[in-house]
Parts: C-alpha cells; structure tokens; sequence
C-alpha cells in the first residue's frame, strides 16, 4: 500500500483502532487497524496479530479503489 501511495503521489496511513461491535461478538480477533489513503479512509482490517490486521486492512483499501476504477500505477487516467 505504501508503494501506491509513493507512485501516486498520495499519503498512506494505518492507524489502530477499536474493534467493530459486529465483529468483536464473533470473539476470533484481537486486533483491528484502518487504512487512511489521500484522506479517505477504508473499512477496517482485523486479526490476530498487529500485523495481520494491518495487512488485511491494506488489502481492503487496495481492493475498494481497484473496484471504483481510480486510477493505479502505470495506468492512463
């Protein structure tokens, strides 16, 4: 993610953040982060480890903005 933001000239940030109600009641994950790129923010990612969470968070962000069609490395606008 930090690669994307790089090539397109945007800010990438990951934050902690409390675990989703809906989510906490299932109990499987210990850990949830938000993933911020260009000032929007994409749902958060969740898992067991710190890691995990931000890796799942990055994944969401980056498969949103594939699915809105915006614009991505190497790509004709």
């Amino acid at each position: 993610m930090f690669e994307y933001g790089a090539i397109m000239k945007v800010k990438v940030e990951f934050r902690e953040v409390a675990i989703a109600p809906s989510i906490r009641q299932a109990g499987q994950f210990s850990f949830a982060c938000e993933c911020e790129v260009a000032g929007k923010r994409y749902p958060q990612g969740v898992g067991n480890t710190k890691k995990k969470a931000k890796t799942e968070a990055a994944r969401i962000a980056m498969d949103t903005i594939l699915e809105q069609g915006l614009p991505v490395a190497g790509e004709q606008p």
